[in-house]
């Protein structure tokens, strides 16, 4: 038999909320029913509510594109609701907060999913296809970005999402060997539960270019990503196609809210990064 079209509302249509609600309307079994501030708010094409419990209250199922700021408060919102959530990565800035969330959507039997669009492009996609954590011999993450000078203990919350990215591919870590920071600058040496050891680099200041690297080395090759493109053994190498990324991950979405299916990103894993960049940030060291 077939069901009704899941109701979306959306939180927050700026760049991310109208990539999401351009994915809505290409799935027949979706549709967008209400949205609530940004930029592009008005030019969806469905009504403009006066305020998020407003738009909750029309929908099967919420995405919030807020302010990484919001996005646990808002969460909290839809789930009290009895609403399905999506959200942009990350869920929270605190592992306890993320944990709390997780048990709520639990209890209140709706599906709490945290798409994290990184892990859907090419590079992450030809990167985890090719490498088994067990084959990993060193890793190095580097990523820079543009913004005041801050105190470097901060970086670690603020790059969850490159964490993440890198624990997808060489997998958990056991204990934090050092973490050294200073203004705009957070250096750290981490000790993956293989036994091998990987690097990584934070940086933030004015005019600093936005700019990834990612070395992954194992017992045959050397793969490296600098910004959007892959090297592997110091030669340019084709990425998958990730077709959207947007379209990708509400496909995900919906797959869990129909059917149950798993999601390609798991809470486990989830709060395992927020409790490694929480670790970091306080300059903790010792086993995770």
């Amino acid at each position: 038999m077939n069901q009704p079209p899941i109701r979306w509302a959306i939180l927050g249509v700026g760049q991310a909320g109208q990539r999401r609600a351009a994915a809505i309307q290409t799935d027949i079994d979706a549709e967008l029913v209400a949205v609530w501030r940004g930029r592009f708010a008005k030019g969806v094409g469905v009504p403009v509510t006066d305020s998020a419990e407003d738009a909750i209250g029309l929908a099967d199922a919420v995405y919030v594109c807020t302010p990484l700021d919001l996005h646990a408060a808002q969460v909290e919102l839809a789930l009290s609701a009895g609403r399905h959530v999506v959200t942009e990565y990350p869920l929270a800035t605190s592992h306890a907060e993320a944990a709390d969330l997780f048990r709520l959507a639990a209890d209140r039997g709706v599906v709490l999913h945290v798409g994290h669009i990184e892990l859907l492009s090419g590079v992450a996609r030809t990167l985890t296809a090719h490498v088994r954590a067990t084959d990993v011999r060193h890793a190095e993450l580097y990523f820079s970005s543009s913004g005041p000078v801050i105190p470097g203990a901060e970086l670690a919350v603020r790059n969850v999402a490159r964490l993440h990215r890198l624990l997808a591919v060489v997998g958990s870590v056991a204990r934090v060997g050092r973490v050294d920071v200073s203004p705009g600058e957070m250096l750290a040496e981490l000790e993956l539960e293989s036994g091998r050891k990987a690097n990584i680099a934070f940086r933030q200041g004015p005019g600093l270019p936005r700019h990834t690297i990612l070395e992954i080395k194992t017992f045959r090759s050397r793969w490296r990503q600098v910004d959007r493109s892959l090297e592997l053994d110091g030669t340019m190498t084709t990425v998958l196609d990730p077709g959207s990324v947007f379209e990708s991950d509400h496909r995900f979405a919906m797959r869990r809210i129909r059917n149950g299916s798993p999601s390609y990103v798991t809470d486990e894993r989830i709060l395992e990064v927020l409790q490694l960049a929480e670790a970091l940030s306080l300059g903790r060291t010792g086993p995770l």
